[in-house]
């Protein structure tokens, strides 16, 4: 599975490096660099065990604090009012709200982008976005360190900016995200998976660098 995740890591840089060498005659590209604080945070952890004759699932949602988070998302005009993109996020790791102890890893979105222009609104234009991809998974404690089998899920997410006129603009945006997460351990006849969904509503400041 980690060879999977390498080779769709590779697959978004080949497509970042093709929308990179486009005629220069597409002006209007831009790279955002942003941060922020997922103010509110879940994640859920759905365990499954089966064996030959038994098969038991349970769920249950670890309270988490709240989250940083980092990203680098580079856009291609289509039109005046669409755009599309490519990016990168890091999420650092959930930890638990009673003894703030890390969940054990954090995840690493690699993700297609889509922005659609609203209306203007004082000196901001209002934007709507949506983006899908594949979040990597990283280790932070050796509590997975044991396991046979680590790869991360599908990542999407949908959110609404406020971006500033003129050149190189200030961005603020309202973000709604879930990074999925699996693990998958074998005790001889025993199939154990941990599935981890981590749901988070963020706010980001950033900024936008036209060229």
């Amino acid at each position: 599975m980690m060879n999977q995740e390498t080779s769709f890591f590779w697959d978004m840089m080949k497509l970042l490096i093709l929308l990179l060498h486009l005629p220069s005659l597409t002006l209007g590209q831009s790279l955002h660099i942003k941060g922020g604080v997922d103010v509110s945070t879940q994640l859920l952890l759905n365990t499954t065990l089966s064996d030959n004759n038994l098969f038991s699932e349970a769920e249950v949602n670890i309270y988490t604090i709240p989250g940083i988070h980092v990203e680098s998302l580079f856009n291609y005009p289509l039109n005046e009012i669409a755009e599309i993109g490519l990016g990168i996020r890091w999420e650092s790791e959930p930890r638990e709200q009673k003894k703030l102890e890390s969940v054990g890893f954090n995840t690493l979105p690699l993700f297609i982008a889509g922005q659609c222009n609203l209306v203007p609104f004082g000196s901001f234009h209002l934007k709507v976005s949506g983006r899908v991809g594949y979040n990597l998974v990283g280790l932070t404690r050796e509590t997975f360190s044991n396991v046979d089998e680590q790869h991360g899920g599908v990542y999407y997410g949908a959110g609404i900016s406020a971006e500033g006129k003129g050149p190189d603009p200030l961005i603020w945006e309202f973000l709604y995200s879930v990074s999925n997460v699996t693990f998958n351990n074998a005790i001889g006849p025993k199939k154990i998976e941990h599935s981890y969904r981590y749901a988070k509503a963020g706010v980001t400041v950033g900024k936008r660098f036209d060229y």
